[in-house]
């Protein structure tokens, strides 16, 4: 799967660089130098970013610093998930190469070097950026969390006493009168993160209502 290679991938050295000409042709999911490094489409997922891209360059020794060749913009409607996103950014960047590769090869296209002052970067995710704590996000970015993480490494919360994998969710703002559920997760900003799909202690995916009916209704 796509993000295995990008949690195992290394710096490939100069010494296997300068074997290939005219270079080591890559595809980075994003519009670099803006978020150079291993996440690139779940950081503009979690950021709310309203565009992203892809970015067609030469391999360097130094991460993601090669000069480029072409870029693509795609506009983000705030709705994505990481998985999405990351297949509909592989078969533009695909789509992208194919078309340029002869022109690279014959020479007849130059790649042109990145601005580095205005480089950004990107960490790596682990297991450990499951957990949400809703005490330390908004539920704007509570629900992007969710989206950013679908695929790896998952959003995690405690209900009710059970331990769930969120895969889908809303933002609520509570009105008076307005009687939460326990998968109405009260956020920083005083809105609510609305359960509308998870994965259950058993391992299932299902609605939110099937969630209250089979584990807290008995």
């Amino acid at each position: 799967p796509a993000s295995v290679l990008v949690r195992n991938c290394k710096i490939i050295p100069q010494a296997v660089l300068g074997r290939f000409e005219p270079a080591i042709i890559n595809m980075q999911p994003s519009l670099l130098p803006k978020y150079r490094g291993p996440s690139p489409v779940e950081t503009a997922v979690l950021n709310g970013d309203t565009e992203t891209g892809v970015t067609i360059m030469q391999l360097s020794a130094a991460m993601d610093a090669g000069p480029i060749y072409s870029q693509v913009t795609v506009q983000l409607n705030d709705t994505e998930t990481g998985p999405q996103l990351r297949e509909q950014l592989a078969a533009l960047g695909a789509q992208e190469i194919s078309v340029l590769l002869p022109r690279i090869v014959s020479g007849a296209l130059a790649a042109t070097p990145q601005d580095d002052a205005s480089a950004t970067y990107c960490r790596l995710f682990t297991k450990d950026d499951a957990t949400l704590d809703p005490t330390a996000y908004s539920a704007e970015q509570a629900e992007r969390h969710v989206r950013a993480h679908l695929g790896f490494p998952k959003t995690k919360a405690t209900i009710a006493g059970h331990q769930v994998i969120i895969t889908e969710a809303h933002v609520t703002s509570p009105a008076d009168g307005f009687t939460p559920t326990p998968l109405d997760v009260l956020c920083a900003d005083g809105r609510c993160l609305a359960i509308d799909e998870l994965i259950s202690p058993s391992g299932k995916k299902m609605p939110s209502q099937a969630f209250l009916n089979g584990y807290l209704r008995g």
